[in-house]
């Protein structure tokens, strides 16, 4: 579905009897079923992300902050994204380093209706769009918008993996259940979990950046719907390489009293796996980290005239304006 993965409006499943012991096969029946539930629970949203890049914990220095705009409603749905106004560090490594003020720049619009799908741009604020592309297959933008959201907001994804995907794949184990980890709230669990990496990973035509999830755990709140509070990800690339990244997930009230995300914030650490967050260790530093803040959030449909080339002031017939690429021959 179109952004289930961007926002998700939280509701509450039935665990069953209160005595009932949160085995390993009760956890995969109840928590695939919630994590639908979400998804099925969002069809209709739009808001506004501000994302302010981290360089390390120490300095949290923001090279340059960015605001997406989206929407969902039904199969349309669109992205904005904007790079505001910020600085760029010569040296993140050093605390003195200099910085040097950018201006907002840039902005891109990616989007889709069941007609077709477009790609827009501007170089400034105040310019005009452009059509970048206008295509009438809209599975290519339909699949960058579930990535995107994945990537940005990490509620029921790993990385850009759904959670759901995680656990259908044949090579998942969940190898431990912890009740009321220290220091999370009470009736949290933590899902502890490896996946097999297939023989042919590291061999053949393997892509030497392309990652696999290897283990990890997650912390869900059942009595919450079981939402996602924090979550870690060992990776390991095709030559070898491991990142582990890091996830934490701020609530507040939504519609209706329930809970919509605030806040995520992640972090990726480069050379080592990990078993606990280091984000309470100054001596480790990670590689690349972002906080994204969601605000505005509205709920309801959207009419269809906000998913077109319309909505942004080009006519309906617009062209891409840019020009052919050369033939090669």
């Amino acid at each position: 579905m179109l952004g289930s993965a961007s926002l998700l409006l939280f509701g509450t499943v039935s665990l069953g009897a209160a005595d009932e012991p949160m085995t390993k096969e009760r956890v995969l029946v109840e928590y695939p079923k919630a994590l639908k539930a979400l998804e099925a629970g969002f069809t209709h949203v739009s808001g506004t992300e501000f994302s302010t890049p981290i360089v390390d914990h120490v300095q949290k220095v923001a090279i340059r902050r960015s605001r997406r705009d989206f929407a969902v409603s039904g199969v349309s749905g669109f992205y904005s994204h904007t790079y505001l106004e910020g600085f760029q560090v010569a040296d993140p490594g050093k605390k003195d380093a200099p910085k040097a003020k950018v201006s907002p720049s840039f902005q891109t619009v990616r989007g889709t209706n069941d007609k077709y799908s477009f790609v827009l741009g501007k170089q400034t604020p105040t310019s005009d769009y452009v059509v970048i592309r206008k295509d009438a297959d809209t599975k290519k933008i339909r699949e960058e918008l579930s990535i995107a959201a994945c990537q940005h907001m990490h509620m029921t994804c790993m990385g850009s993996m759904p959670i759901l995907n995680l656990l259908a794949d044949s090579g998942f184990h969940l190898e431990r259940i912890s009740e009321n980890p220290l220091g999370s709230p009470r009736g949290t669990l933590k899902l502890e979990f490896t996946v097999d990496v297939p023989k042919d990973f590291f061999t053949g035509r393997a892509v030497p950046f392309r990652a696999r999830i290897v283990s990890g755990w997650i912390l869900v709140s059942p009595q919450d719907g079981w939402v996602m509070n924090d979550s870690l990800v060992n990776y390991i690339t095709a030559d070898s390489k491991k990142y582990a990244h890091t996830h934490h997930i701020d609530y507040a009230k939504g519609p209706d009293g329930k809970l919509v995300p605030s806040k995520a914030t992640f972090r990726a650490y480069e050379g080592h796996f990990e078993t606990d967050p280091a984000i309470n260790n100054p001596n480790v530093i990670p590689m690349a980290g972002t906080i994204t803040e969601i605000v505005d959030l509205k709920f309801g449909e959207r009419p269809a005239s906000d998913f077109t080339l319309g909505a942004f002031g080009l006519p309906e017939d617009g062209k891409d304006s840019l020009p052919p690429p050369p033939v090669i021959k």
